[in-house]
């Protein structure tokens, strides 16, 4: 993953993270106001405000038929309840012991989710409650999947399960999917490589784009080690196709995520365990059916929960378009209109 912060001529920051083994680029911006409903949606004016930031820093016209998918995000701002001034809200997260021993832990998002239960522990030890508790020992613990995880775990998968001509049971796009591929001494959940300073940024906005607008960076693993277990599994349930032709994603993917990952609808699956409606919202319709017919198969659902996970989901996806504008959208300087 490769991480592009820069300024736009308004007051938001825009930052671009580009995926290599799954070919696609976010670009996000910076918090604005907006209605708490549980399905937020990003409106046709902010995806013209990214659209004419990303063409203004990259020098091309970046179009709106380039955009896959769209997102927004709500996340509460958290106020210390120890805090004299509670007017002082803040964008991280917020970790506070009271009195009777009540630790408070709000705000933060999902990137600092081990930064966020360190400090909880942390401040669970220092207080003295927990006998023999010195200090969180999350930075000794391998993710699940680290444990064999070698550099080259891609090219050992295609190699075994890998049939010449036939790209249905695992290629080298597929093999970088499930195993990742790590250039240089990458240790940790998340590899990043800044190409500017990093400043902290709230990710409500986002988009993504089927060009590769930056140089291949780093990568993240899927499953790591357990990549060879998915393998296994998709010769075993006959599982072995793309969800969609487009992207890496296998439909051993759903059955691995229903046996061992608690997944328990399609809407979890294609939006947190693929990150498929993120990546490609038509994909993820597309996918939609097969996904709730393997789940289906794991689950043991009837006729009527199928029809509910296929009414519920196609509502969900619709978070993924962007609202119509409420007057019509005037392109920036230089981006000219559809």
């Amino acid at each position: 993953m490769q991480v592009m912060p820069y300024s736009t001529m308004y007051t938001h920051h825009l930052h671009s993270t580009h995926s290599h083994h799954l070919h696609h680029t976010h670009t996000i911006s910076t918090d604005a106001e907006a209605p708490v409903t549980m399905t937020p949606r990003a409106t046709e004016e902010e995806v013209s405000f990214i659209l004419d930031g990303l063409s203004e820093y990259l020098g091309i016209r970046v179009r709106r038929q380039d955009v896959l998918s769209t997102w927004s995000g709500i996340r509460p701002l958290a106020v210390d309840p120890t805090a004299t001034n509670t007017a002082d809200a803040v964008r991280e997260h917020v970790v506070a012991m009271e009195p009777d021993g009540l630790l408070t832990v709000a705000g933060g998002k999902w990137t600092t989710f081990r930064k966020m239960a360190q400090d909880a522990i942390d401040a669970v030890c220092a207080s003295g409650r927990v006998e023999g508790c010195a200090s969180c020992v999350t930075k000794q613990v391998q993710l699940v999947g680290a444990t064999y995880h070698y550099p080259m775990l891609f090219a050992d998968l295609v190699q075994r399960f890998g049939v010449p001509g036939l790209e249905s049971v695992v290629d080298t796009v597929v093999a970088q999917h499930l195993a990742g591929v790590w250039w240089g001494n990458a240790v940790g959940m998340m590899v990043m490589w800044c190409t500017s300073p990093c400043f902290p940024c709230s990710q409500t906005k986002t988009l993504h784009y089927t060009q590769s607008l930056l140089p291949p960076p780093h990568t993240t693993d899927s499953y790591g080690d357990r990549s060879q277990d998915v393998l296994k599994l998709a010769l075993e349930t006959n599982t072995t196709q793309r969800l969609d032709p487009r992207h890496p994603i296998l439909e051993a993917e759903v059955v691995w995520a229903a046996r061992n990952e608690l997944c328990e609808t399609a809407e979890d699956f294609l939006a947190r365990r693929s990150r498929l409606a993120f990546l490609d919202r038509g994909a993820a319709v597309a996918a939609l059916p097969r996904v709730i017919e393997l789940m289906a198969k794991e689950k043991r659902w009837g006729w009527w929960r199928r029809s509910r996970e296929a009414s519920r989901t196609k509502q969900f996806l619709t978070s993924f378009e962007a609202d119509a504008p409420a007057v019509p959208v005037q392109p920036a300087a230089g981006v000219s209109p559809k």
